[in-house]
């Protein structure tokens, strides 16, 4: 299943309202292409203007009444590889694919989301800079 789809829905796991950091560009980046996006972050209320969920399961609950119709979550992680591991060592049902952005995930972390059955982009790449490509390529 692609990471972009019509009737996604996007959620930024380690957003931040730090402008220098990367959970803070890739937010605006998915704000900046009018995709629905979903920060998670366990302090902030809202962030770029998008009202935040602490978890990721708090964030599939939020889409289902937010976005009726969705067809599920893609999700860029941001979080250092032991904060990541955590936070997807949950039931992910509703989630299609994960971004694994540089840094972000380990070996376990890979093992855990293919032992789940969900796509995932784990190679070194960063959505700000391979992700326009792709995006232009789904023809959303």
């Amino acid at each position: 299943m692609p990471f972009f789809s019509p009737q996604r829905v996007y959620a930024v796991l380690g957003a931040s309202n730090n402008s220098a950091k990367f959970g803070f560009k890739i937010t605006c980046w998915y704000v900046d292409h009018a995709l629905p996006v979903v920060p998670i972050n366990p302090t902030a209320s809202e962030i770029v203007g998008e009202k935040t969920c602490p978890t990721i399961q708090e964030t599939l609950k939020y889409i289902q009444g937010q976005y009726p119709g969705n067809d599920g979550l893609s999700l860029s992680v941001l979080t250092p590889p032991s904060v990541t591991k955590t936070a997807l060592d949950v039931d992910l049902e509703g989630v299609k694919s994960i971004w694994f952005q540089p840094g972000s995930y380990d070996e376990d972390c890979i093992k855990l989301v293919q032992s789940k059955g969900i796509e995932l982009t784990a190679d070194g790449h960063c959505i700000l800079v391979e992700g326009p490509s792709i995006y232009v390529q789904s023809k959303l």
